[in-house]
């Protein structure tokens, strides 16, 4: 089965403490029960949609940026999305992006004067 990731918008945000992934496939709420599936690991998420499409279920499979709770995720079906809210296994670090590979550095643990771990590396704080 093929990754059909473009077949939808997509979006995704964080806070210190969680990561929201929202795809958005319409109709979600009222599809009958196993139509919507699915599977999260440490560093990956697997979403699959039975939409009816030509081309088979939509299939979107991601290596996550960083280490979340795969047994605290949440998924909400909406009438025009799906959101998945993922916690992170490591509270306090900040995402450069979703997925592997696809960001900067990786991770920054964000400090209590609001510097990161990558600033405190190299010697203090940005320059504004």
């Amino acid at each position: 089965m093929c990754d059909t990731r473009e077949r939808y918008r997509r979006q995704w945000y964080q806070s210190y403490d969680s990561v929201s992934v929202e795809v958005f496939v319409k109709g979600t709420k009222g599809m009958p029960e196993g139509k919507v599936r699915t599977r999260f690991e440490e560093r990956s998420l697997c979403l699959e949609v039975e939409d009816g499409h030509e081309d088979g279920p939509y299939r979107l499979v991601l290596a996550l940026m960083g280490e979340i709770k795969p047994e605290e995720t949440k998924v909400e079906l909406l009438s025009t999305k799906v959101e998945m809210k993922l916690v992170k296994k490591e509270g306090g670090v900040q995402w450069s992006d979703l997925e592997e590979g696809q960001g900067t550095a990786g991770v920054a643990r964000v400090m209590a004067d609001g510097s990161s771990s990558a600033e405190a590396a190299a010697g203090g704080k940005k320059k504004k």
